[in-house]
């Protein structure tokens, strides 16, 4: 038996194959139920310790031959003729290298699912706002009367569609760049770019690497195909040259896709003209709108209608986590925003805020250049609060800029807000950084930061 096989061939080779899934995060138990669903012999292996993994250490037992956790097994690399990534290992990882020498395939989950996936692929990456376009998108087909898989990063692994007992028509995917960088057949028939701003620096070496790597979406795209972009963002203007197929554009009125006029979505394509009221559309801040605009060319080109659309517009009430309103207690607000894990984020969080913040920092730093809010925290912050392993260093960039305070964990930093709060403030968890200090996911770190306010 070879010890490694084309991509080409892959979903139908896999049967009988020493698979090598490498993480075991909620996309890892996904790609091992589709593994051995499809006859792979399957070994796990996570860095991670027996005490991080938790609950679905147990669950994999069922599914794998052998698991090996605290370390990464080397001779486990060896053997494999099919390396399955988790987003959460970086490509560059020195225990690739022998692998990557041999020519075994290394694949992110995202991938191994595409193999499996039967329906029309809409692919949506960015730096902000993948995961309410791709939500959004997926209420405007199911509102047009289409039956779609809605995941990716965003929830459901892909992973989750080739086993599901119920029927799709079509799946709306949610991309990572960490999902991006290993993949090679993946082909959405639509693939749209939120936005491209630095993101994930202590990942990726440059910018452009990561560019580079979200880019990658439209690898297997040819002239059938749609690409949707933004019209006004200037990282997509600098760094997407000939996008394949036609060209949908969101945010210009002097080009083919979608823009808002006197208080309309205006839609102007090959295939729709309409204007829709945004009076019913319920989301905050101009970021938002963006959002509505992305969404509605995304789901255009998968078969939504312009009643779906408008549908969709006015019943979608946005996603947990992401300016999420809390409690109004005494007169202070409490939103929680523990999506927002990049600069841009926060960015983006404090211009939809009305009134004066107090703004919670912190947690696992990406690399982010905190003295880029200068201007936003001068005019709307009161305090910020930076809490976390990376509390300190945010600190001392925004030192001089507004007034800081550090704290250990969340809920220290969640007293020091309550001890300043006055009425008519808004305290916001915009954390600006990943969880993995302190939490399991963004989800994790929100849901804690609701039972702080259940609490008052």
């Amino acid at each position: 038996m070879p010890t490694t096989f084309a991509i080409d061939s892959a979903a139908t080779a896999i049967h009988g194959r020493k698979v090598l899934l490498v993480g075991l995060g909620r996309s890892g138990m996904a790609a091992l139920k589709l593994l051995v669903a499809r006859g792979a012999r399957v070994n796990v292996t996570d860095e991670a310790d027996v005490s991080k993994l938790g609950p679905g250490l147990m669950e994999a037992s069922q599914y794998a031959e052998k698991i090996g956790v605290g370390a990464f097994r080397e001779e486990w690399f060896d053997r494999a003729e099919l390396i399955v990534v988790s987003p959460g290992v970086p490509l560059a990882h020195e225990i690739f290298r022998a692998p990557r020498k041999r020519g075994v395939p290394i694949v992110a989950e995202v991938e191994l699912a595409s193999w499996f996936v039967s329906v029309p692929v809409l692919g949506v990456t960015g730096s902000n706002g993948k995961s309410t376009v791709t939500a959004l998108a997926g209420e405007m087909l199911r509102a047009s009367g289409l039956r779609p898989f809605v995941g990716g990063n965003l929830g459901v692994a892909l992973s989750h569609l080739p086993l599901a007992r119920e029927e799709h028509d079509i799946a709306v995917v949610e991309l990572s760049s960490f999902q991006l960088e290993a993949t090679d057949r993946l082909h959405p028939v639509a693939a749209l770019i939120t936005n491209l701003t630095p993101n994930h620096q202590d990942r990726y070496p440059s910018f452009d690497d990561y560019v580079r790597a979200k880019l990658n979406i439209f690898r297997r795209m040819d002239a059938r195909d749609t690409s949707i972009l933004n019209a006004r963002d200037d990282g997509t203007a600098r760094h997407v040259r000939n996008a394949p197929g036609r060209t949908w554009w969101f945010g210009d009125p002097d080009r083919p896709g979608a823009h808002v006029r006197d208080g309309r979505l205006v839609i102007a394509t090959d295939t729709l003209r309409a204007e829709l009221d945004l009076a019913s559309f319920r989301l905050p801040g101009a970021h938002n709108v963006e959002n509505l605009e992305a969404a509605a060319l995304l789901a255009l080109a998968g078969g939504a209608t312009e009643g779906g659309i408008a549908a969709a517009m006015a019943s979608f009430p946005g996603l947990d986590h992401r300016l999420e309103f809390v409690l109004d207690s005494q007169g202070v607000r409490f939103v929680n925003d523990s999506k927002a894990t990049s600069v841009d984020a926060v960015a983006t969080a404090l211009e939809a805020m009305n009134g004066r913040v107090i703004l919670l920092l912190g947690g696992h730093d990406k690399g982010g250049d905190f003295t880029q809010l200068a201007d936003l925290l001068r005019s709307r912050a009161r305090l910020v609060i930076c809490f976390g392993e990376s509390g300190p260093q945010i600190a001392e960039q925004l030192a001089g800029i507004v007034s800081v305070e550090v704290a250990t964990r969340l809920d220290d930093a969640f007293v020091k807000a309550l001890a300043a709060e006055t009425p008519g403030d808004t305290v916001l968890l915009s954390p600006g950084c990943t969880s993995h200090d302190a939490y399991r996911d963004f989800e994790q770190r929100g849901e804690h930061f609701r039972e702080l306010c259940r609490a008052l």
